[in-house]
Formats: C-alpha cells, sequence, structure tokens
C-alpha cells in the first residue's frame, strides 16, 4: 500500500493532464483486467466472472488542484491562475514544479513578499491568486521552453509521519485512487467468489466540472456505483460535525443523493467484518463524483466512501495509511458478500 500511494502521489496530475496518475494506476493493477482509455482520458478497468447479473463501478478521481501559466515574463517570472480549489494561503513560498507541452520540467517558487515590506496589508490579509507569480530563475532566452497553458504542481515530497499517517500533496484523490486498486487486487486474487462485473473508474477532471465521472458513468452504465473520495478529517480550529478523524475507517456518506439502501449494506458489510467506520452526514450534495453520477442516464443508485484527509488542497495533505486499508477491504468485502446478492 505505501509503495502504490507513494507512487501515486509522486506522478503529476494536475487536472486537464492527468497522464502521469493513469501510467502509476497501470503499474499496479492486476494483470487479469481488461484496460481501456477513454476520450476524456478516463481510465477503465474492469474485472469480470464472465456470467453476471450485475454490473457495479468504483470511481475514483485521478486529478489534483493545480497552477496553469496564463502569461511568461521575460525576466523569468510567471503568471499563473488556479486549476481547481487552490488554497492561495499556503501558496507564497511553495516550490512548483513547471510542466512544459514537450514534457521538460522546471522548478520554480512561489513568489512571497517579507513581512517587513507587507504589514500595511494587515495580518488578517491573504494575497490574491492573481497577485503571486512563480520565479523560475531561467534567463530570457530560456523562457521560450515554457508557454500558456503549461501546467504547475507542487513538488512536496511525501512523508511518512507518526502512528500510519502520511503528509504528501495529491492525496486528494491518489489516497481513494489507492484504495480501489487495492479492491481490484482482492477481487483478482478471489475471481472464482466474485459474481458481478466490476468497472473501476480512474476518472478526470473531478476538482472542476467532474466531466470524467459524467461522461463515463453514462458510457459504463453499471446497476449501482461507489464513489471513492477524501473528506475532511478532524484537526484544531474546524468544527467537530463537519470532519471524521484519522484512523477510524473510511467515512460511509448518508445524504439525500445518494443511495440508502447501499450505504446501509456498506454498513452492515463493515460490522460483519469487523471493519472500522464512521458516518459522514451531509444535508445536500456532496461535492463529490457521486453527484454526477447519480444523475447519469435514467440515475444510477450511488454510494460515497470518503477517506479522512487533513489539509485539503495543500501541499501537506494528510491521511492515515490504516483508513486507506480498511477502505479498500471494505469494498471488496461488500463486492463478494453483498453487492452482488441481489441479483
Amino acid at each position: 500500500m505505501e509503495d502504490i500511494i507513494f507512487d501515486l502521489v509522486e506522478a503529476f496530475a494536475v487536472l486537464g493532464n492527468e497522464s502521469g496518475a493513469i501510467d502509476a494506476v497501470l503499474r499496479h493493477c492486476p494483470e487479469c483486467v481488461e484496460r481501456h482509455i477513454d476520450k476524456n482520458n478516463n481510465l477503465i478497468l474492469t474485472i469480470s466472472p464472465g456470467n453476471h447479473k450485475k454490473h457495479i463501478m468504483l470511481d475514483a478521481h485521478l486529478d489534483q488542484v493545480g497552477l496553469i501559466v496564463t502569461n511568461v515574463w521575460q525576466d523569468g517570472f510567471l503568471q499563473v491562475a488556479p486549476c481547481g480549489g487552490v488554497d492561495a494561503r499556503v501558496l507564497p513560498g511553495s516550490l512548483v514544479r513547471i510542466y512544459s507541452e514537450d514534457n521538460k520540467t522546471f522548478d520554480g517558487i512561489v513568489t512571497s513578499i517579507p513581512p517587513h515590506l507587507s504589514k500595511e496589508k494587515g495580518d488578517e490579509e491573504f494575497p490574491k491568486i492573481s497577485e503571486l507569480f512563480v520565479d523560475t530563475g531561467l534567463r530570457a532566452e530560456e523562457l521560450n521552453l515554457i508557454k500558456p497553458g503549461d501546467f504547475v504542481g507542487f513538488t512536496a515530497k511525501p512523508l511518512k509521519l507518526l502512528n500510519e499517517n502520511i503528509a504528501a500533496p495529491g492525496l486528494d484523490n491518489r489516497a481513494g485512487v489507492a484504495a480501489v486498486i487495492c479492491c481490484l487486487k482482492i477481487l483478482a486474487e478471489n475471481i472464482a467468489k466474485l459474481k458481478c462485473k466490476v468497472s473501476c473508474l480512474f476518472s478526470t477532471g473531478e476538482e472542476v466540472t467532474a466531466v470524467g465521472a459524467k461522461t463515463a458513468a453514462f458510457s459504463i452504465s453499471p446497476d449501482i456505483a461507489i464513489s471513492v473520495d477524501t473528506s475532511f478529517a478532524d484537526q484544531k480550529n474546524v468544527p467537530p460535525n463537519k470532519c471524521g478523524k484519522l484512523s477510524l475507517g473510511p467515512m460511509v456518506g448518508i445524504s439525500p443523493i445518494l443511495s440508502k439502501e447501499i450505504a446501509s449494506e456498506l454498513v452492515r458489510i463493515a460490522k460483519l467484518n469487523k471493519i472500522p467506520y464512521q458516518n459522514e452526514i451531509m444535508p445536500g450534495k456532496t461535492g463529490t463524483n457521486a453527484d454526477v453520477i447519480s444523475l447519469s442516464k435514467c440515475g444510477i443508485p450511488t454510494a460515497l466512501l470518503s477517506i479522512p484527509l487533513r489539509y485539503m488542497h495543500t501541499p501537506v495533505e494528510i491521511i492515515n495509511m490504516e483508513d486507506v486499508k480498511n477502505t479498500a477491504r471494505l469494498l471488496a468485502c461488500y463486492i463478494l458478500e453483498g453487492g452482488a446478492s441481489n441479483d
């Protein structure tokens, strides 16, 4: 699991340019699965016992938030705009990497005004992304290698922390991707017990429009779906009722837009197999691919499993490894024991 997660988070995949994450998934998927990349660059892995009456889709989005170059200044600075919900408060001083169209990479640093020169703004005011630049240190003759439209991502290395915690950029949602990969490995090892077709959708563009999940769910047309993502974990100065807790298991989504029947079955399977879980109560939309999947075609009954994560959309997102493992276990047990039971 650690090798898979580290490989995934070190793959560049700012939304709109997810090919690096696709390559990382393919390095770890079982050989027995069918592989397909569709027109929106979604990766779809399918495993089937042959004779089946039900089709289950697991979804985990590949993309992560980042930046896109909007202007190149001849003094070596780049103007950028956000791709997804980047937290501008953590950008100043961040190490980033620019990816050009011809697959060349350049390191840079997001500009930061020294506090001695910015006191007049006040301690509570943070710079807007439009006020920040990326300092590349490149000379004018080298800057023609970088063009507007090139993507920019965080370059922080993954860190192993105490108590099975990991910190890295992009754990939203590479943690969910890792859980689906490990579930697929379990299914491949138990193919004789598999009673349904399973399509694993590693989707693109979730952080902006959920375009990958919208189109792929329509084409895959499963009977039921489970979206696997991350959600807020407890930390200082955040409302406890809006957060899960690290190491206490995946969060089972409860929302009017989600299938109550699938959620109840996930809870039953978790209790039966002594897999820790938490409930996540949402009064409306979930803010994940589950929202668009549930509306696809004539409607797809959809559930949501979320891995607790601290410091979302920053270079230092934190998850607990046991939560990822237990998410994979719960998905596999549901599919092998419960998901195909009502043929």
